[in-house]
């Protein structure tokens, strides 16, 4: 294809079909698609670039997918957690007030009888449970 290259008066340079004059100079373009650029080919380029820009898409989606199920997950860990650490705060709560009463306080042995605490070990359980509360109570 041709087109005629002109620079009027004003020093603007136009671009036209015809020639615009004496001083015109014709340019030759190149064909806008290159010879093995036909348009089948060129669709099925765009085809290709849009299939992957759908898998990379549908890639990120699973990735979030993962990531929101990861912190799902880890919130009800926290939760679970926390229902625990409430729970035996309460166990080490309950079990230091039945140790500050002025009443005899026993254990199972492995053969499941009971043995009686004497006041070295009353004292300390006592300082182990107030340990667990410190731990389990906040």
């Amino acid at each position: 294809m041709r087109v005629y290259k002109c620079v009027d008066e004003n020093g603007r340079v136009i671009f036209s079909q015809s020639p615009c004059g004496a001083a015109s100079e014709t340019i030759e373009l190149r064909e806008l698609l290159s010879p093995s650029a036909t348009p089948e080919s060129t669709q099925e380029t765009a085809r290709q670039r849009l299939d992957k820009l759908m898998k990379e898409q549908e890639e990120r989606r699973a990735q979030r997918s993962e990531e929101e199920h990861r912190k799902r997950a880890e919130r009800e860990a926290r939760k679970q957690e926390a229902a625990a650490r409430r729970e035996r705060c309460e166990v080490a709560r309950q079990n230091l007030r039945t140790l500050l009463m002025q009443r005899a306080v026993y254990r199972f042995d492995e053969r499941g009888e009971r043995v009686y605490l004497d006041d070295a070990e009353r004292s300390a359980e006592i300082r182990r449970t107030a340990d667990e509360i410190r731990q389990f109570c906040k």
